[in-house]
């Protein structure tokens, strides 16, 4: 029988370890076996931590179960990019419920996806995920509505791959009709001075991707999801899955 193991380098053996969220104790047990039983390259590592964006996980796991096996610079490193990630993390959801709560008191439906959102329905630790921006959802008809709101509460249009000219913002807020060309279906909007990155979605996917989730649909599945003392809408598991798969395939 041919053996179709893959044999994985340290480094990226322990990666896989140490980025779940439960770890039996066999599987703890093997993790202080690799880093006693190899030299581990912790620079690689941490690279291969980071651009997989597992980081937090991984700091999280290792000092809890393998703390007397770490390196001190390590231990200091991984510390450190939790902290980092969960004061941001904590930041960003009280953003999101801010600008939830204003259009939503303005009677705008949202729904809440990716983010905070996903870090608490997922591993139920806002500080377990590493995201950079706030997504919602709301239907077209509101769009401009929401964009006289954010834009009147301190709010600036964003623009993530293209640099207009004074000209072109100028038509672009005030267009009635701007919705019509935007292929990704996305206003973006910055807050405090770029801390904070907002993505309105009136459709989930562009109007050429194969897979539609409307928010008619979307919104017969929906799910409340608590975060500090206020409640939010979110989509339901299968249809988050759906949605993953959709990004992930948009953006392969």
């Amino acid at each position: 029988m041919v053996d179709t193991r893959i044999n994985f380098k340290p480094s990226v053996e322990l990666l896989l370890l140490a980025s779940r969220k439960t770890l039996s104790e066999s599987l703890i047990i093997k993790m202080g076996k690799i880093i006693h039983d190899n030299i581990i390259d912790w620079d690689e590592f941490i690279d291969l931590a980071q651009s997989h964006s597992v980081m937090p996980l991984v700091a999280y796991n290792l000092p809890k179960y393998c703390a007397d096996s770490l390196p001190e610079k390590i231990k200091n490193i991984l510390k450190h990019e939790f902290r980092i990630n969960r004061v941001k993390n904590l930041y960003l959801a009280k953003e999101l419920i801010e600008i939830v709560n204003l259009l939503e008191n303005n009677g705008i439906k949202c729904i809440c996806f990716k983010g905070p959102t996903l870090a608490l329905s997922v591993y139920g630790d806002l500080s377990f995920r590493k995201f950079g921006d706030l997504d919602i959802l709301i239907h077209e008809k509101d769009l401009l509505k929401a964009r006289k709101l954010l834009l009147s509460n301190g709010a600036k249009v964003h623009f993530s791959n293209y640099n207009p000219t004074e000209k072109e913002i100028e038509y672009y807020l005030k267009s009635n009709t701007i919705s019509n060309f935007i292929v990704t279906s996305t206003y973006g909007f910055k807050f405090k001075n770029k801390t904070v990155i907002l993505d309105l979605h009136w459709q989930m996917f562009s109007y050429n991707f194969p897979l539609p989730l409307s928010i008619e649909y979307l919104q017969t599945n929906l799910l409340s999801l608590k975060i500090f003392d206020d409640k939010i809408s979110i989509t339901s598991p299968e249809d988050n899955l759906l949605l993953l798969c959709g990004h992930g395939a948009k953006d392969a």
